[in-house]
């Protein structure tokens, strides 16, 4: 009667296979969890910019061209000001011009966060915000540009970080109007 019994190689052959087979669950459940992470922070980075743009937009729809056209655009800056028409009912002023209001949004660096006057709106935090207003083909454009990393990063120069960066060029509708305006009547 023989004796069945494994020999060293196969025993070996045996332990190999089984750790790479350990070894592929451990990597691609590691890789899991990696994409997991980058995901949660791609879909945070994006609603923070999202809640950004939408306060943005809101004063820019109703934004007052001013008198002397906007003009070229100069280097994007943490800050922008104009004028936009007051929301609700069209009062006007004694000279019959519709009431403007002033509206600035800053970036601070510091608390990384951006202000609508001295207001903080509530989305990011933030790495960089830069604004630009130029004239544009279709009316005046106001430009915003977006960059987050995550938080234990902010301030260092995220070098290594993750980074989403964004930009939306924004058209203020009265600008569009008033352009519209000028060429029907030969103002252009």
């Amino acid at each position: 009667m023989m004796r069945r019994a494994f020999t060293l190689v196969e025993v070996m052959v045996v332990i190999g296979l089984l750790s790479i087979m350990i070894g592929a669950f451990v990597l691609s459940r590691a890789s899991g969890e990696h994409q997991v992470v980058d995901l949660d922070f791609h879909a945070t980075a994006l609603r923070s910019s999202q809640l950004l743009f939408a306060v943005v937009k809101a004063d820019f729809d109703n934004y007052a061209p001013p008198a002397t056209p906007v003009t070229p655009a100069a280097p994007s800056q943490p800050e922008v000001a104009f004028s936009r028409y007051r929301s609700g009912a069209l009062t006007l002023d004694a000279q019959h011009h519709a009431e403007t209001e002033p509206v600035t949004f800053r970036f601070d660096r510091t608390q990384h966060k951006v202000f609508r006057g001295n207001a903080p709106i509530e989305a990011g935090p933030f790495e960089s915000v830069k604004f630009t207003l130029a004239p544009g083909a279709a009316g005046d454009v106001l430009r915003v540009e977006v960059e987050i990393v995550p938080p234990e990063f902010l301030g260092r120069g995220g070098a290594g970080a993750q980074r989403a960066q964004f930009l939306v060029d924004m058209t203020g509708l009265q600008s569009v109007v008033n352009q519209a305006y000028d060429r029907w009547t030969g103002g252009e």
